[in-house]
């Protein structure tokens, strides 16, 4: 995980509210007779996500869209 004390800022509005960024995480693994597979973050026994610079970001602020690694919203 990136430093909690770094602000992002997306480049293009300004917002900071209305920011995502695709984490890993872990998941339990459940695969019915059907042979569908489906998982579940809580059942899982570590409940930590994981990401960084490199992982992609987007603005949702309305009329934004702005996307990006996560290092390009750091200030």
């Amino acid at each position: 995980m990136t430093n909690p004390n770094t602000t992002y800022i997306c480049p293009d509005c300004g917002s900071s509210e209305h920011l995502e960024v695709v984490v890993h995480k872990w998941a339990r693994v459940y695969q019915n007779e059907d042979g569908d597979i489906e998982t579940d973050t809580d059942d899982a026994q570590d409940h930590s996500d994981d990401w960084d610079d490199g992982s992609q970001m987007v603005c949702r602020a309305d009329g934004c869209g702005k996307t990006g690694s996560a290092a390009a919203f750091r200030q």
